[in-house]
């Protein structure tokens, strides 16, 4: 879902250096997509993220590419990276090592697409998010760019989080209890205020949505008969919840 040197406007979709254009549209000023070819490579540029989604596919075909491109709304520090990719050999992730994803890996900033490649592929990019749109990826909300950016949050008690967040001019979209079971498991339920103590713990803050974030909590005590009641209506215990990250 600490990305990114590359911005909104211009996303490069492989890294080597281009010569020669590829197709009309890569001279077009209101291209979606522009390419040019050097040796046995192909350097696609995503000009503009916001374009729909057949207009982007389009543009790749007139590249000469099979690529179904599709965007999605991420938190800030994941707007331009790639989040998901399938495809084939012929086309691999360029990553960026000076920046980690909320899984510590190397962000995904591109694609080196093999010259001549036929197949298909899907690229999911991210984009920037509209107002109360909820993000599809996101990194650690105290990620570099995000919203609580530097910010130490781990530990702290609710009643602390929620006044540092309104500080922050952020609200609160929802309360993840993670709730700890007999066998080890772990059980995540989104709990209503009231039933949130303010003395338990945080563990995280999440990005949910522009000027929204979730919070991620570790509750004290024995695990409630209302949250046994879910787990067994719903069979066996969930693995532990894992929410951001790309």
């Amino acid at each position: 879902m600490d990305r990114l040197a590359i911005g909104a406007a211009a996303v490069t979709v492989a890294v080597v250096t281009g010569t020669a254009m590829l197709g009309q549209n890569a001279s077009t000023a209101q291209a979606a997509v522009t390419c040019s070819k050097d040796h046995d490579y192909v350097v696609a540029r995503i000009m503009d993220p916001l374009a729909d989604q057949k207009r982007l596919r389009d543009d790749f075909r007139t590249c000469g590419f099979d690529i179904d491109l599709k965007l999605v709304p991420v938190s800030p520090s994941v707007v331009g990276t790639i989040v998901m990719m399938e495809g084939n050999q012929k086309i691999a992730s360029i990553d960026d090592p000076s920046c980690r994803t909320a899984s510590g890996a190397q962000c995904p900033i591109g694609l080196r697409i093999k010259a001549g490649f036929t197949g298909k592929a899907v690229v999911v990019l991210g984009r920037a998010a509209r107002p109360g749109e909820p993000y599809t990826s996101t990194n650690a909300s105290t990620a570099k760019g995000e919203a609580l950016e530097g910010v130490s949050v781990k530990g702290r008690t609710v009643a602390e989080v929620e006044g540092l967040i309104a500080q922050k001019h952020l609200t609160i979209a929802h309360y993840n209890v993670q709730w700890s079971l007999p066998d080890g498991r772990g059980y995540g339920d989104l709990t209503p205020r009231s039933k949130v103590d303010p003395t338990w713990r945080v563990t995280s803050i999440e990005p949910y949505a522009p000027g929204q974030v979730m919070l991620m909590i570790s509750p004290a005590g024995p695990v409630p008969s209302n949250i046994m009641k879910k787990i067994g209506d719903a069979g066996a215990p969930p693995e532990p919840t894992a929410t951001s990250g790309s």
